[in-house]
């Protein structure tokens, strides 16, 4: 994920997910090029590249 206004990144941990069950839906997608990994990362909270 890209780094937000106050530039600190807002990377999520597995314990962060957790705490997400039942709630807001976690958005994971997978991209097979690192462009469009680049152009992914901003709308999702996971992203696997490869």
């Amino acid at each position: 994920m890209a780094p937000d206004a106050s530039g600190a990144d807002p990377r999520i941990s597995a314990s962060s997910i957790r705490l997400r069950k039942g709630g807001e839906p976690i958005v994971c997608l997978t991209a097979y090029t690192y462009p469009i990994a680049r152009l992914l990362d901003d709308h999702v909270d996971l992203l696997l590249v490869g």
